[in-house]
């Protein structure tokens, strides 16, 4: 609580901005800078990064306490970004991999957070939404790279596929059974404002032959359409439709083709 209120929240945010907009330049350059930048930047992401979970912790356990300052998510969805895409040697891509880790160990303590208050006419929301709209809303749709860092970091936060893996079974009456399905309840709860951002998403991505889109997109919809029944209709129609498209337009171009054969099978037996 005392590095709260020296407003050190604020002074580390702006600490993994300016890291990450440093750090960019290299990334859109397809170049990679001196291992001792690279350790002492790493370095310090990963302390501000240590020291940011620990308020967060923190702040949870006070119960009257009310997020709502999203500064703190642009930084992170920007460090995630860069760590993620960044040309990393050999040597330091563990360390990348474990700051991606730490950022996504935050981003899940957001889906804790009391109802904030924000807007002109005091739209009530939680966390949670300001986490999925900012990364829906603003981070995915910015440019192609983000698209693919927000596919990652969705696919990541999502909850596993049941069965669970536990030492034990567990009961309908088990307290553990109850918090897991009143979890997997509440992000249902929690996407269904942004279903039609998700499915314009995954037509948008479905057709792409790469494969680094093609393996976190096919996770994505394993682990949403295992939330729900109604959430896996909504998937399943939106790629049928996608699929019925595709052939729509091979059967069209197939019926163009015939008929320009046909046109030029005329056109010969009246020369």
């Amino acid at each position: 609580m005392e590095l709260m209120s020296c407003e050190s929240m604020d002074n580390l945010t702006t600490l993994l901005q300016k890291i990450a907009d440093i750090l960019l330049p290299f990334l859109k350059q397809r170049q990679i800078p001196s291992v001792s930048i690279q350790n002492y930047l790493m370095s310090a992401v990963k302390v501000a990064l240590s020291v940011l979970e620990v308020i967060l912790s923190e702040l949870q356990d006070c119960h009257t306490y009310k997020f709502s300052d999203t500064t703190l998510l642009h930084a992170l969805f920007s460090v995630h970004a860069v760590f993620c895409a960044f040309p990393m040697t050999r040597v330091i891509s563990q360390a990348a991999d474990d700051i991606q880790d730490q950022v996504i160990g935050i981003l899940s303590l957001f889906s804790r957070f009391k109802t904030v208050t924000s807007g002109s006419e005091g739209d009530s929301k939680t966390a949670w939404s300001s986490l999925l709209h900012i990364l829906f809303k603003e981070h995915m749709p910015s440019c192609p790279q983000s698209c693919l860092n927000g596919l990652v970091i969705f696919c990541q936060l999502l909850p596993l596929p049941l069965p669970v893996e536990v030492p034990q079974g567990l009961l309908d009456t088990d307290a553990p059974s109850f918090e897991l399905m009143s979890y997997r309840q509440t992000w249902q709860e929690h996407l269904k404002p942004f279903m039609n951002d998700i499915l314009t998403f995954i037509k948008a991505l479905m057709v792409s032959p790469c494969v680094d889109v093609a393996q976190p997109l096919r996770r994505v919809c394993i682990k949403l359409a295992d939330l729900s029944p109604t959430v896996a209709l909504s998937v399943c129609r939106c790629i049928l439709e996608l699929l019925d498209d595709l052939f729509g337009e091979t059967v069209s171009f197939s019926e163009q083709k015939e008929k320009i054969q046909e046109k030029a099978d005329v056109k010969k037996e009246s020369e």
